[in-house]
């Protein structure tokens, strides 16, 4: 008897997929390896609420409205999070899925996989920022508390997950120390560009005469420090 495909659902709150890179080669990876894979995402301009893309079953949600201020962030959060539960479980009921890769940030979809880890569902913490870093980068004047919270959020999603996958060793090093997990269970996973890219012919006049030129894909955040280039 044929063995049953295994399934994996991906979670995305900040960026639409395939916009997201790092996700989409992700997706991409899983498929070629024989996994089925969904992903709950917010739309991008004029994105359906549903499409199968490559063998990814994409569904997405309208994005709550672009607004700055304490309860602005609580409210996309406590919004986003609702919509992503109820459509995980229309994904469920449909597909049916073996493991949640929640890809960061917020670090709040913890919660959402303990449910499914009651039954038999493994989760996975796809860390793509350090948020209580990232909150003190964008913040001069950072609440101790709303600090404290963002802490204690991404302690308990390196508790519940079964696996931890980081960017860089930078990261892998935060959670073994700060999040007390085990080598083995915390793995580097690169972005990189896509294979098929090629080298075109240089244009040395692009330098302006300077010895260096430097190229950022991707989006860029005020925690990135791209103006330090």
């Amino acid at each position: 008897m044929a063995s049953r495909r295994r399934r994996v659902l991906i979670i995305v709150q900040n960026l639409p997929v395939p916009l997201d890179r790092r996700v989409w080669l992700e997706c991409q990876t899983l498929v070629a390896a024989g996994y089925g894979v969904a992903v709950i995402c917010p739309k991008g301009p004029g994105d359906p609420s549903y499409e199968q893309l490559d063998g990814v079953h994409l569904y997405k949600y309208s994005p709550p409205p672009l607004s700055t201020g304490l309860f602005a962030y609580l409210y996309e959060f406590v919004y986003c999070w609702l919509v992503t539960a109820w459509l995980a479980l229309r994904v469920f009921l449909r597909h049916g899925f073996d493991a949640i890769q929640a890809c960061n940030p917020p670090d709040t979809f913890f919660a959402l996989a303990l449910g499914f880890k009651l039954l038999g569902t493994r989760f996975v913490y796809d860390q793509h920022d350090l948020c209580p870093e990232v909150y003190l980068s964008r913040f001069a004047r950072p609440s101790r508390l709303l600090l404290g919270g963002l802490h204690a959020l991404e302690r308990a999603t390196y508790l519940t997950a079964n696996h931890v996958i980081t960017v860089n060793e930078s990261y892998r090093a935060i959670a073994l120390a700060r999040g007390r997990r085990r080598p083995e269970s915390v793995t580097v996973v690169r972005t990189g560009p896509d294979v098929r890219m090629r080298a075109g012919i240089p244009q040395p006049e692009l330098k302006r005469g300077r010895a260096f030129l430097a190229c950022y894909v991707g989006v860029m955040g005020p925690q990135d420090g791209v103006d330090l280039l």
